[in-house]
Order: C-alpha cells, then sequence, then structure tokens
C-alpha cells in the first residue's frame, strides 16, 4: 500500500546518495592516484637525471683530478652560476612582465586622455559656434534697431526685393547735413528729428 511505496522511495533516494558518495569517492581517489602518479613520475625522471649527471662528474671529475683541479670547487662554481642564471632569468621575466602591464596602463592612460580632450574640444567649438551665433544675432538686432531709428518708415530693409534701381540713402532715412546748426536752410525731416530726440530743447525754442 501507501506506506510500502514510501518505504521503497526512501530505500531508492538512500541507494541514490550512496551511489553518488560512492562515485565521489571514487574520482578523489582517482584524481589523488593520477595526481601522486604525477608526482613519482616527476620525480623519477628528476632522479633519472641527476644520476646521469652525477655519473658525467663522476667521469669529469676524474679528468680534472689528473689535470690537478678541484672537482668540488668546479661543481660548486657551475651549480652556483646555473642558480644565479634561473635567478636573472626570473628576475628578467618578471620585469618583461611589468613592463606589459606598465605598457597597458600607460596605454589606456593615453586613450583616455585623447577621449578626454577630444570632448574638450567639442565642447569648446560647440561654445564657440553658440557665441558667435549670439553675436551675430546681437549685431542684426543692434542693426535693425539702427534701421528703424533712422528710416523714415521705421524699415529694417530698404529694398527687400532688390528691385530698385537707384537706392538713395537720403530718400529714406533723415541724416544732419553740414547746414544743420549754421541758420543755411531748414529741413523738416531733420527739424523733426532733432525735436524728437531732443524734446527738452525743442520746447525751449518753440
Amino acid at each position: 500500500g501507501y506506506v510500502r511505496s514510501q518505504a521503497e522511495q526512501l530505500r531508492q533516494q538512500q541507494a541514490d546518495r550512496t551511489a553518488k558518495r560512492a562515485e565521489a569517492v571514487l574520482q578523489l581517489k582517482a584524481s589523488t592516484e593520477g595526481a601522486m602518479e604525477d608526482i613519482r613520475g616527476a620525480n623519477e625522471r628528476k632522479a633519472d637525471r641527476l644520476s646521469k649527471r652525477d655519473a658525467a662528474r663522476d667521469a669529469e671529475g676524474r679528468e680534472i683530478l689528473a689535470r690537478g683541479g678541484n672537482p668540488y670547487q668546479v661543481f660548486r662554481q657551475r651549480d652556483e652560476d646555473a642558480r644565479l642564471a634561473r635567478e636573472q632569468a626570473q628576475i628578467q621575466l618578471k620585469l618583461a612582465d611589468n613592463m606589459a602591464a606598465m605598457q597597458a596602463r600607460l596605454s589606456r592612460a593615453r586613450a583616455a586622455e585623447r577621449r578626454n580632450r577630444s570632448k574638450a574640444e567639442r565642447e569648446a567649438e560647440a561654445a564657440e559656434a553658440a557665441a558667435r551665433e549670439v553675436a551675430a544675432v546681437g549685431v542684426e538686432v543692434k542693426n535693425e534697431a539702427y534701421m528703424r531709428r533712422v528710416t523714415k518708415t521705421g524699415a529694417t530693409l530698404l529694398d527687400p526685393t532688390s528691385r530698385e534701381v537707384d537706392l538713395h540713402a537720403s530718400k529714406h532715412a533723415t541724416f544732419k547735413d553740414w547746414k544743420f546748426g549754421l541758420g543755411l536752410g531748414k529741413d523738416d525731416d531733420v527739424l523733426l528729428m532733432m525735436a524728437d530726440r531732443y524734446p527738452r530743447v525743442a520746447a525751449e525754442h518753440a
């Protein structure tokens, strides 16, 4: 019934967990054995290399003794030279790595500097363009104000269609000529302009 089914399910789960633990143990054992085998192989190769070196040194030592030399001193100096060479190689490798890392940092810094400089240049150009535009608008506004002030009709452009053949400023604007102030003729437009400009003086001489 239900109880038997549940018990069977629990036994199966326990069996699965046991099998997984056993598989993990076997994998660990295999991995450990593989590592130990690698170590044994490395040790055997090293022992073989040292054995061959020692055999070669025995023969060389006899030759050195035959020449009146000191084999121990020769081999010790050779080992010391090899050790120093290995250390020097490690130092050079470390220096090369440090140099590569420093060059990479410098390259990134230069790239960032170029990006910042380019951004600053673009912002400066935009600001300069905006300033020119503002200045141009200011000049245009100033010119239009001047035209409204000096033209008889208050126009900002005398000939917008460019059809007038003879364009004389005196026809459209009022200007003081050399006669003004000398009592040599009266230009009503000039008098009105000056009266508008200096109403107090005009009132005193009315």
